[in-house]
């Protein structure tokens, strides 16, 4: 690529036009996750440096590896929190709008962003770089939870409406307390979440201590060492709790349900899963601490009451299930199966299209002066200007 075409690509093209999803579902009880990282989150192969490459075939086949059991695990938390957006909710309440109503979902989506991000830079071996992208992506999680729940709780979008117009959003511990249940189960979740904040603010948020710095034993320039292998190591400690705190809010999760046979692929959005979710999320989970979910889901009201009216729904024919396949959505795929991920796939890609609306900022494309860059960095400027700016 010349020059003159790289500038025209930065010119023509501000931004992707195109939003691909993808739905990927293990096939039976039996299925040990084969599916490769890059899969999973959908990563762009070609963003990746060749020695990062090598390291990602290392985590995803050396078997012998101490840590490859635990990187197998980690994949299935990743998969999980990728596919906990199928159960968002579509509710409307009476103080709709388009920008509330797409924005509640926006935080969720954003640490998606992230945390691809966070591969991106951590298998290129800017270890550093990554870790300072962690409390963010745990912190998007926390107001997704946040968010999510108020609306809930009081049937109305002001909370998302404040939060994009005067840019309110409570503390983190007013939030946990908000979200997270009264139990120790939420307990136990709430100080996870709070340790790790705290960790994080330590470690690579702020200004860090020596031992923390990625210059430790001689490595000044960037070099790949056994450190890259297990980067990856931090991101599972925080997408633990998320999935907890997920887990807490949608005990659904663990009531799977043969969707096709009541609704086939008109299924009401966010109040049921399929065997192949409950699969991925049961793995994401150690035996005991699934345990502790279900038990948890089966003791919810809304359980029940979901319950309830999923058998109330007739349970239909292939022939019926079929009769629900729209034609907009092209030709129907030969196995329901496969008609059923078409169907979650277009409905991710939705959502987060939806969800990204807030982020297309409607304010004037105002030309920066010329001498701004001047300006700002000119100590004479402050000196005449710093009374009139508010900190």
């Amino acid at each position: 690529m010349t020059k003159e075409e790289f500038l025209r690509i930065l010119i023509e093209n501000k931004g992707s036009s195109e939003l691909h999803a993808t739905a990927i579902f293990p096939m039976d009880d039996s299925f040990e996750t084969k599916m490769p990282l890059i899969n999973i989150l959908s990563l762009d192969e070609s963003k990746i440096s060749e020695q990062g490459k090598l390291v990602l075939e290392l985590l995803e086949n050396d078997v012998d590896d101490n840590y490859h059991k635990d990187f197998i695990r980690f994949k299935w938390k990743l998969w999980a929190l990728t596919i906990i957006q199928d159960l968002f909710p579509g509710t409307i309440y009476s103080d709709f709008s388009h920008d509330t109503y797409n924005a509640r979902f926006y935080f969720y989506y954003e640490s998606l962003h992230l945390i691809r991000e966070f591969f991106y830079v951590g298998l290129n071996n800017f270890l550093k770089a990554a870790d300072h992208l962690l409390r963010t992506i745990l912190e998007f999680n926390i107001r997704q939870c946040y968010f999510n729940q108020k609306c809930d709780d009081t049937s109305s979008y002001k909370s998302v409406s404040d939060y994009l117009e005067k840019g309110y959003c409570p503390s983190n511990q007013s939030m946990l307390n908000s979200f997270l249940p009264n139990n120790t189960t939420g307990k136990a979740t709430k100080v996870n979440i709070q340790q790790l904040i705290k960790k994080l603010s330590n470690s690579s948020s702020h200004a860090f201590d020596p031992d923390d710095s990625s210059r430790y034993h001689g490595k000044l320039h960037f070099e790949y060492t056994p450190d890259s292998l297990v980067f990856w190591m931090k991101m599972d400690y925080v997408l633990t709790p998320i999935l907890w705190s997920y887990y807490l809010m949608y005990p659904m999760a663990f009531q799977p349900k043969d969707i096709l046979k009541k609704f086939g692929f008109n299924y009401p959005t966010g109040a049921f899963i399929s065997k192949e979710h409950f699969h991925i999320f049961k793995n994401s989970l150690q035996p005991d601490d699934y345990q502790i979910f279900q038990q948890h889901s089966n003791a919810q009201q809304i359980v029940a009451d979901l319950e309830a009216f999923y058998e109330s729904q007739e349970t239909l024919s292939d022939e019926q299930i079929k009769a629900t396949w729209s034609v907009d959505d092209g030709e129907l795929p030969e196995k329901l199966n496969w008609g059923f991920m078409h169907t979650v796939a277009r409905l991710r890609a939705i959502k987060e299209i939806l969800a990204n609306h807030c982020t297309l900022t409607t304010r004037d494309d105002e030309e920066m002066p010329d001498d701004f860059l001047e300006k700002h960095s000119s100590l004479v400027f402050w000196q005449k200007n710093y009374t009139k700016i508010k900190s």
